[in-house]
């Protein structure tokens, strides 16, 4: 933990936070430790912020990330036989706080779930050789979202954009400014009116392999901007991917359980039903699903027995 808090030394003196000493005994350091963090108002934005991406990883998952991370950049660390999650993410945060960071964002855009898929609109330009875009295309790329953001009252030049390259496939990250928000913000007995512009982070993902463009963003046209400058910029055509691909659950509904077997065949191990939700528009509450064998279960209103998948879905 001093290790840790060392790190943010000349932030916590602007922030005028004195720190526990270092040789108190263990119960007395942690301690105070816990009553300078139980006020986060007054810490440094940037301690705050890896803290919470410290915490976020201190799981099997995320220590299993960084395990793997470490290992593939031979990064020498030996971790104790008695190390528990927040440990061992603490140990490779402070040895490799860039390797950390990159294991995060990894994570976090494979939890994303919501994604449209276009495909090559043209069966001749599928399988074209692919060349991924330079810092002077990047660049372009850039300006000309911001351009877009500007004239949709997301403010100006706000936009900023990361790559990563996972399993073969390149994710693109979109940080822009959003519509501007107005809150009240009460302190010392007095409110004012807090005017600011949120972050929002879109995602693009290009798949060479498949020569498709998947797409998470909020709206309609965040994501057919997206489809025309990634065009250009991936493929030379803001056209390109213009083969919308739509998914149907009509699977589900005809065979049930029996859409999920499969043979071993081919590059798929297994096919998993992880969860699915219902909304029916006739007063009765939502309802979610989250296991495999939910889905074997008749399902009743309280007039009449109805599929759990309408038609057409």
């Amino acid at each position: 933990m001093a290790r840790f808090f060392e790190r943010f030394t000349g932030e916590l003196a602007e922030k005028k936070v004195d720190l526990p000493k270092g040789d108190l005994p263990d119960d007395e350091y942690l301690g105070g430790v816990c009553k300078l963090l139980s006020s986060p108002e007054g810490l440094p934005d940037e301690l705050s912020e890896a803290l919470f991406t410290i915490d976020e990883k201190a799981d099997h998952a995320g220590q299993e990330r960084l395990e793997n991370a470490v290992e593939q950049n031979e990064v020498q660390l030996k971790f104790d036989f008695e190390s528990s999650h927040g440990d061992v993410v603490m140990q490779v945060w402070l040895a490799r706080s860039e390797l950390f960071a990159q294991a995060h964002n990894e994570q976090r855009l494979r939890r994303l779930s919501s994604f449209e898929y276009f495909g090559a609109a043209l069966a001749e330009n599928k399988g074209k050789p692919f060349t991924a875009p330079g810092n002077e295309a990047m660049e372009g790329l850039r300006a000309d979202l911001d351009g877009w953001f500007v004239r949709h009252n997301r403010g100006h030049e706000t936009t900023q954009i990361s790559r990563h390259e996972i399993d073969g496939e390149w994710w693109f990250v979109i940080r822009h400014g959003d519509t501007l928000l107005r809150t009240a913000k009460v302190e010392k007995e007095k409110t004012t009116l807090f005017h600011f512009r949120p972050a929002k982070d879109d995602v693009v993902v290009f798949s060479p392999r498949h020569d498709e463009i998947r797409i998470h963003a909020g709206t309609k046209g965040e994501k057919e901007l997206y489809r025309r400058e990634f065009g250009v910029r991936l493929r030379g055509d803001d056209k390109y991917f213009s083969e919308r691909k739509a998914f149907t659950l009509e699977p589900l509904r005809l065979d049930g359980a029996g859409a999920l077997e499969w043979d071993g065949q081919g590059e798929i191990d297994r096919i998993v039903l992880w969860e699915f939700e219902i909304a029916w528009g006739d007063g009765y509450n939502q309802l979610r699903f989250g296991r495999r064998t939910t889905f074997l279960r008749p399902l009743r209103s309280r007039e009449r027995k109805r599929s759990l998948i309408a038609a057409g879905w």
